[in-house]
């Protein structure tokens, strides 16, 4: 009995162990800049869209690695949370909506919907996001989207 216990525990850990790597690998539609090296930054570069967010507090730009940032991928419903600077740059993956929201201590949050869906090309687009001190509100601020007539991406409020 004791030795059916241990393979069942043996066979349990090993599905856990198989089943984490299985999702750590699960592609969640975008990438950072951390951690990278210059050739798997050209990598990036050559097939992704490049966000470069920079976010202010009280119109102010504040050198810290405390910002929170959550990354909701539509397609695939994936939620991917992580510290962030005050600039930074996402590599998203085309034909994708995402939800990005950013937020800092004792701030509001800000949230801007991207949808990739565009013509392949290297696109490179710079925005920012300005949050407001004691305040606690989850305020949706606008979106990022391909305009077709334009050929470019255009920014929108809600």
């Amino acid at each position: 009995m004791k030795e059916s216990v241990k393979i069942k525990l043996l066979f349990i850990s090993l599905m856990l162990i198989v089943m984490s790597a299985c999702a750590f690998a699960q592609q969640s539609g975008f990438d950072t800049n951390i951690s990278k090296t210059r050739s798997q930054l050209k990598q990036l570069e050559k097939t992704k869209i490049k966000l470069d967010l920079s976010v202010f507090v009280d119109d102010q730009s504040i050198d810290d690695t405390s910002y929170v940032l959550n990354i909701v991928n539509y397609n695939n419903g994936v939620l991917t949370s992580m510290h962030v600077s005050n600039k930074f740059v996402l590599f998203l993956d085309y034909s994708t909506e995402y939800e990005i929201s950013i937020n800092y201590k004792n701030t509001n949050t800000k949230v801007i919907i991207v949808n990739t869906e565009a013509t392949y090309n290297n696109w490179y687009i710079v925005t920012s996001v300005a949050l407001t001190s004691g305040v606690n509100d989850r305020i949706l601020a606008g979106g990022i989207k391909f305009d077709y007539e334009l050929n470019t991406f255009k920014k929108y409020k809600n």
